[in-house]
């Protein structure tokens, strides 16, 4: 029998790590997602730049050339970044809550317990749509902003995560709220 009382610390052997959860990554259609998002910025950029310097008379055409040049580079190691952000964000459910890794460089750990759980949303676009992804967003009690936000789920995965967390929050006498995408 444990005798300590509920303020006694924990010692460290028995802390949960963030690395004991498995996590789940992001679906791979939102790395398609995100390399379409870029190629029609891309396209975009090429439209209204080329006409936009050709028209300035202020540039060569070989300036012309190294302007769109270094636009598309941008644009290049942009979509290259977003694919790797994709691939290290990734997500676990608990017992207690919901955890997200994200950052390539900057790596951020979040838990959100499900006792601070106020409002779970879904939201999507119209390329999100297109390949069948959502976002799912968890606010917390005392904050208006999102304290989780979770894009390229599945449809299926994200009704049914959204689900559970309604629920953990519920069995915590939490009032919550929930929003669909329309």
């Amino acid at each position: 029998m444990d005798t300590r009382s509920p303020h006694s610390p924990l010692p460290q052997q028995q802390w949960l790590g963030f690395d004991s959860q498995p996590l789940t990554p992001l679906s791979p259609r939102y790395r398609q997602q995100l390399l379409w998002q870029n190629l029609l910025l891309m396209a975009l950029v090429i439209l209204l730049l080329v006409p936009a310097l050709l028209l300035s008379a202020k540039l060569s055409g070989l300036g012309v050339i190294i302007s769109v040049t270094l636009a598309l580079l941008l644009l290049g190691f942009k979509t290259w970044l977003n694919q790797k952000q994709a691939e290290a964000m990734a997500y676990g459910v608990c017992e207690y809550g919901i955890l997200l890794r994200e950052g390539l460089w900057w790596q951020s750990h979040t838990a959100m317990p499900a006792s601070r759980l106020q409002h779970v949303s879904l939201s999507q676009g119209p390329l999100q749509r297109h390949f069948g992804l959502t976002s799912l967003r968890c606010y917390s009690a005392g904050s208006s902003a999102a304290e989780v936000s979770l894009p390229g789920l599945d449809i299926e995965v994200a009704e049914a995560l959204r689900q559970h967390l309604l629920s953990l929050a519920g069995k915590d006498g939490g009032e919550t709220s929930m929003e669909t995408p329309n």
